[in-house]
């Protein structure tokens, strides 16, 4: 072999062993992995309630009307045909009657005169207040005159019975026992009337409540 090929050969050679080693070379750096510094923050789409959430609506509560209380009673009127009303009940059935003290007054005015004792009274006054009746009066009996005034309570006893008695005062009887008739309910002067068993009699200021029923 000539020395001008040996010397073609070894350029030959030599570059390919450069080509080689460029290919060849060290090794690329590894490509480095991102990292999250922050935590990210999810940010939702909507915020509509889901359509499948059930809505809660709450039942309305119904309002319940009280009865009325009627007004007291404030004529004899009124009060005369309270009391028939109550004595035609069946027995045992319970009643109750209110009445003012002006009604109280005109019932007793209306007994006096039933019983043919009108004549003797020229005035009475029924005042009711704190639990108390009041009558004041102004009259006359057998040629004497009556004028004065009484303060009087009234209650039921165990039995049902009605009870009234006088605290303070000068008492003039007729008027008294008036009195007790107009609250048990004996307007009329009839006899034979149904019995009635009371139950309860309250006091208040201007006005009385009477209860009871028929008894059987």
């Amino acid at each position: 072999m000539t020395s001008r090929k040996l010397l073609q050969q070894t350029f030959s050679l030599t570059l390919i062993v450069l080509l080689l080693a460029g290919c060849g070379g060290a090794p690329a750096e590894p490509t480095a992995t991102p990292t999250l510094t922050n935590t990210p923050t999810l940010i939702p789409t909507s915020t509509s309630t889901p359509t499948n959430t059930p809505t809660l609506t709450p039942t309305s509560i119904p309002t319940i009307t009280p009865t009325p209380t009627p007004p007291p009673i404030n004529t004899v009127e009124a009060y005369h045909a309270a009391w028939n009303e109550a004595l035609d009940l069946e027995p045992e059935v319970a009643f109750s009657i209110t009445a003012t003290d002006a009604a109280i007054e005109a019932a007793m005015y209306y007994a006096l005169e039933a019983r043919n004792q009108i004549e003797d009274i020229e005035n009475l006054d029924v005042t009711i207040s704190s639990g108390q009746i009041i009558l004041a009066y102004v009259g006359g009996y057998e040629g004497q005159d009556r004028t004065g005034e009484f303060v009087a309570v009234s209650s039921v006893d165990e039995e049902g019975e009605l009870e009234l008695t006088v605290i303070s005062g000068t008492v003039w009887m007729l008027v008294l026992q008036r009195l007790f008739d107009v609250l048990a309910g004996r307007l009329d002067d009839t006899e034979g009337q149904v019995d009635v068993t009371f139950t309860d009699i309250v006091v208040s200021e201007g006005e009385l409540t009477i209860s009871g029923f028929v008894t059987p």
